[in-house]
């Protein structure tokens, strides 16, 4: 598409996100404070966007899956799906993210802080 950019990915390396369920409580039942429900992860999605046009053709899984791939160590395998973590997403991005990771954690999706805002 010529010099148009189709999709912007922003990561950071993380140490910890939040195990969210879908109704947005923690893993305990209880309300989502920053502690609750800590698990490791080592790779918080801060923003990813994608260009209207170009939207519903994979494009934000395949940066994702890059990123995860670059941010390996050299002959590692890729960063694991399930420690992959977001930021405060959007209606549309919590359905990306909860497809992007599938079941990994039983339909609860990984969420930080992010650090470099």
């Amino acid at each position: 598409r010529g010099r148009q950019v189709a999709g912007l990915i922003w990561l950071e390396r993380i140490a910890k996100a939040a195990l969210v369920t879908a109704d947005g409580v923690a893993e305990e039942g209880v309300a989502v404070p920053p502690k609750a429900a800590e698990v490791p992860a080592s790779l918080g999605v801060v923003l990813i966007w994608v260009r209207r046009t170009e939207r519903r053709k994979g494009l934000a899984s395949a940066m994702l899956d890059a990123a995860r791939g670059c941010l390996a160590s050299i002959g590692a395998p890729p960063v694991p799906v399930e420690q992959v973590a977001f930021s405060q997403t959007t209606d549309m991005g919590s359905l990306f993210a909860r497809r992007y990771i599938g079941q990994t954690h039983q339909g609860a999706l990984l969420q930080y802080t992010p650090v470099c805002t």
